[in-house]
């Protein structure tokens, strides 16, 4: 059952919770697509893995070599951009596994689903609501 805005603003106010208005659904939805790509079984990510690490080595002896060309330059782009999605990744986790223990702390989540891949839209609706009853009391 849905919790009234009244039994909620009550709870934030006791927890003396500051909760910041984010755009929580996008958030949900870079989380679900960087998911895809970095939460895989091992054998799936040996590409992503000789991507990010093997091949900025090789590049790196190439250029020790002294046979670095301006092809190496892209893929080490194309490598840092990998490793900062993955940092994104690894903020993004953190963050929703904080939503988590917010909501249940006043005794969320009220809704639920049974498909795994759309559960953290299930505390992205609890944090908005959370928000709108901060923001009315």
């Amino acid at each position: 059952m849905i919790p009234t805005t009244k039994h909620l603003r009550k709870k934030i106010k006791k927890l003396k919770l500051q909760i910041e208005k984010k755009p929580y659904f996008s958030l949900v939805q870079e989380y679900i697509e960087l998911e895809k790509k970095f939460s895989k079984p091992w054998l799936d990510l040996i590409p992503l893995i000789i991507e990010m690490l093997l091949y900025p080595l090789y590049i790196l002896y190439l250029f020790i070599q002294g046979d670095f060309s301006p092809f190496s330059l892209i893929s080490l782009i194309k490598t840092y951009e990998l490793w900062m999605e993955y940092f994104r990744f690894r903020d993004l986790k953190q963050e929703l596994d904080s939503w988590i223990l917010l909501i249940k702390k006043v005794g969320g989540p009220w809704i639920s689903t049974n498909d795994s891949t759309y559960h953290w839209y299930v505390y992205a609706d609890a944090m908005e609501r959370l928000v709108a009853c901060q923001k009315t009391g």
